[in-house]
């Protein structure tokens, strides 16, 4: 085993602790977390995944998160995505389609 090795899984090690503590904080404001994504450049700091809601506006809206993009696809229709980060600084992202 090489110390590459060691400090990578290091890396996922806490990022999977972080990551436990988030969704905690993330189910105890009533968010639904839809699906997990790791970044290899940064192991340490998955994004979360979380269903749209309505309240996600208002936290656009106060500055407690923001859009970061926006878009169309033939399967989603028009979208724009939305951010925001946990206490414990991960990232959880949602997707809002606009209404057919």
């Amino acid at each position: 085993m090489t110390n590459t090795q060691v400090k990578s899984n290091s890396h996922f090690i806490h990022g999977t602790h972080k990551l436990v503590e988030a969704i905690r904080w993330l189910d105890g404001e009533g968010y639904a977390v839809l699906s997990i994504r790791h970044n290899e450049a940064c192991p340490a700091k998955p994004t979360l995944v979380i269903q749209p809601e309505r309240r996600l506006k208002r936290l656009v809206l106060s500055g407690k998160a923001t859009y970061f993009g926006a878009g169309s696809q033939p399967l989603l229709g028009r979208f724009r995505e939305g951010q925001f980060h946990t206490p414990n600084g991960l990232r959880v992202v949602w997707i809002e389609q606009e209404a057919a």
